[in-house]
């Protein structure tokens, strides 16, 4: 079943945002293996990141890799507020 996760940074900036992403994700652009999709952006207190992926288990192990790129990295932000649900629904236009 496919999973959901979303995670706020607060006080996070796109520049720390884009670090990690050039850590975590493969270098042409492509998604990691199991993520169907990423949506990211600024909100009035941080950064909102969503992704959708095959199985929380592939979730779970990409997060074994992101947690500690976050966790090394100079300008560190803080840890985020994280929500998570299995998809039991699906629209798209």
């Amino acid at each position: 079943m496919s999973f959901l996760i979303t995670h706020h940074f607060p006080g996070t900036t796109q520049e720390q945002y884009d670090a990690i992403i050039a850590k975590v994700h493969n270098s042409d652009g492509s998604l990691p293996v199991g993520q169907l999709h990423h949506f990211a952006g600024p909100t009035n207190d941080g950064f909102l990141v969503v992704a959708v992926w095959e199985s929380k288990e592939l979730n779970d192990e990409f997060q074994t890799k992101l947690f500690p790129v976050i966790a090394a990295m100079d300008d560190q932000p803080p840890p985020p507020v994280e929500w998570t649900a299995e998809i039991t629904n699906r629209l798209s236009a």
